[in-house]
């Protein structure tokens, strides 16, 4: 989810840095980013200056100090906060057509999250998920 995160973040301009915990984790989300920005271009959707000056966009770390001069940090920890932002609604659907393509369990969204919707606790869109805003 992190990877979508930045990977949007930096079509939409911003400086973005991915956090792991693993430097080879970060690499591995970082090539996912470049080859759905490359299929981008392959379909005619961004020019391939658009998706390298993107891809110059993004930073990788597994540190959080001195990242002040980012505009954006995805962290693969903080799910709670993450889901708050994305959105519950958001997780709950992609989860749902997950669990239907490939009908494993595990791609189910889980039933607190799916409790969370039927009480439109979306997150920050509607002022309360797993926080209040």
């Amino acid at each position: 989810m992190g990877a979508g995160i930045a990977q949007l973040a930096i079509e939409a301009g911003l400086d973005t840095v991915g956090h792991e915990l693993e430097t080879g984790r970060a690499e591995a989300a970082r090539d996912r980013i470049a080859h759905f920005l490359t299929r981008k271009v392959e379909k005619g959707l961004l020019g391939a200056a658009a998706r390298d000056a993107a891809l110059g966009r993004l930073g990788l770390t597994t540190e959080l100090a001195g990242l002040a001069d980012c505009d954006v940090v995805i962290e693969a920890a903080g799910p709670c906060t993450l889901l708050d932002l994305v959105g519950i609604d958001v997780h709950v659907h992609a989860g749902e057509a997950l669990y239907e393509k490939l009908r494993e369990p595990r791609m189910a969204p889980p039933p607190r999250l799916v409790r969370m919707l039927a009480a439109r606790k979306l997150g920050r869109k509607s002022g309360e998920g797993f926080y209040r805003y």
